[in-house]
């Protein structure tokens, strides 16, 4: 019996085919939205647990970036 052992390329490429899905069906803002969302939750998740202010400002600067970009997007800025 042959084990499939996915090389770094194969997984590489199984990442991006489910990027592409995840735009495909929630649109790029869509993701960029999904995207800043977890980067808030992350810094809410530090702050609470760690007490860590400024790795937390920086996944909360992360979220603000990103809700920058598909605000850009959004209005056909870029």
């Amino acid at each position: 019996m042959q084990t499939l052992i996915k090389t770094p390329i194969a997984d590489h490429n199984a990442k991006i085919d489910a990027i592409e899905a995840l735009i495909d069906s929630h649109t790029l803002g869509g993701v960029l939205d999904l995207i800043a969302e977890v980067c808030s939750a992350k810094a809410d998740h530090i702050l609470t647990n760690w007490q860590d202010e400024a790795t937390a400002d920086q996944w909360d600067r992360y979220a603000a970036a990103l809700l920058g970009l598909q605000d850009q997007i959004l209005r056909g800025k870029i």
